[in-house]
């Protein structure tokens, strides 16, 4: 909730230390489903709450040591989505199956992302049609929903919900190449700021 709340008001440098302190804190036995630090550390705090539920898990990740998008971008969409996934299975009945498959693939100048999760069938919208949470206050859900629909569309990413059976399903698409045309813009313009400095 708080890593939400900084992202929600543009707090990079309260996120990234959070990121930092999370690491330290990522229970080592859980060995490394990828090369990735940020997806480590994201899965990493999870997994023990899905083995507690007793969920199977499986996962899918082929993306490099480099970020496909920005860390914070990256935090937001994969973060939210599994705590969502968490909570949604918290709320089953005892006994229940419950199944978390993640893949997540890195691909020329797309990013892909896929998760299905065991949920009790049931979808819940607010007034507006926004999709509520399975656990969270009412009040609460939108900083998440709203923090992966904000990074999405700095990649012109789409995201679709569908269901099947008790099987929540969430497919995301989206340019990481556009994370390095930011970059190099913001070069640029630092660039060009430094020669009117040069010209002074």
């Amino acid at each position: 909730e708080e890593a939400e709340e900084k992202l929600a008001y543009e707090d990079y440098a309260g996120i990234e230390q959070l990121m930092r302190d999370a690491a330290t804190q990522i229970n080592t036995s859980y060995a490394p489903v990828c090369a990735n630090e940020i997806v480590n550390i994201l899965i990493g705090y999870w997994q023990p709450v899905f083995d507690r539920l007793g969920a199977r898990t499986e996962y899918r990740i082929e993306i490099g040591t480099e970020n496909p998008i920005d860390p914070l971008d990256l935090t937001a969409i994969l973060g939210n989505l599994l705590r969502n996934a968490a909570e949604a299975m918290e709320s089953l009945a005892p006994g229940t199956k419950r199944i978390l498959r993640l893949a997540l693939v890195h691909q020329a100048d797309l990013l892909f992302l896929t998760m299905d999760n065991s949920f009790d069938g049931t979808l819940r919208y607010d007034a507006d049609g926004n999709l509520l949470s399975s656990k969270r206050d009412h009040s609460e859900h939108g900083i998440g929903l709203e923090s992966i629909r904000t990074s999405l569309a700095r990649y012109d990413g789409t995201m679709e919900v569908t269901v099947e059976d008790d099987l929540f399903a969430v497919d995301i698409t989206l340019t990481a190449a556009m994370c390095a045309h930011r970059e190099i813009s913001s070069v640029g313009s630092s660039d060009q700021y430094g020669k009117a400095d040069d010209i002074s």
